[in-house]
């Protein structure tokens, strides 16, 4: 692996303590091929791919982002298995139906963590109406749509949750900023935020 990058921090990866760096790879450089190896749909191949490269999972390891890979996997599945669902399921649909099944704000951040890694930017329509979302969880979601999540979404029901002021302010801003250009549909009716 080899990028021309410059004025980035260079992380040197080595054999052993001893040996020459097999791989010096930029921060940025990192992120890409983390990017690219820790795709949430398969997290196995970054595994099998790093523990048959010692460079690689040394790289890995010490920007932490193995660590976030596994944490951000385990709270995954988690999340579907709350919304019985799988990973497995959800992967390749373009439509998720996570409605009435207890999304809370915790979830939602979870949630749109998984978003902002990239996952899923085939969805074209969500449903996470009737759940427990709030400012918090809201908040998230537009964090995630700010960094480009979700880029071909169309239908986006957030109906019947407990969004106030403070989320859709937050969620009004990354639409303004250009968050979810081809959204067609949106419903957040039977929430607390005040009237306009």
């Amino acid at each position: 692996f080899g990028c021309c990058c410059k004025s980035h921090t260079t992380i040197m990866s080595r054999s052993d303590a001893s040996g020459p760096p097999l791989v010096g790879l930029p921060e940025d450089a990192i992120s890409i091929l983390g990017g690219y190896l820790a795709d949430l749909k398969m997290p196995t191949w970054l595994v099998s791919f790093a523990s048959t490269c010692s460079a690689v999972l040394t790289t890995l390891q010490v920007g932490g982002q193995l660590a976030k890979l596994h944490e951000l996997h385990l709270a995954a599945r988690t999340l579907c298995k709350k919304a019985g669902s799988s990973w497995h399921d959800v992967h390749m649909s373009r439509h998720m139906a996570w409605g009435a099944r207890k999304i809370d704000n915790a979830d939602c951040v979870v949630l749109s963590k998984i978003f902002a890694s990239g996952a899923l930017p085939q969805l074209v329509e969500l449903l996470l109406n009737s759940n427990l979302i709030g400012d918090v969880g809201l908040a998230a979601f537009a964090e995630a749509l700010g960094k480009g999540a979700l880029p071909r979404l169309t239908h986006l029901y957030l109906n019947w949750n407990k969004i106030g002021d403070p989320g859709l302010s937050a969620f009004s801003e990354a639409l303004a900023m250009g968050a979810l250009a081809g959204l067609q549909r949106l419903h957040l009716y039977g929430n607390r935020f005040s009237d306009p």
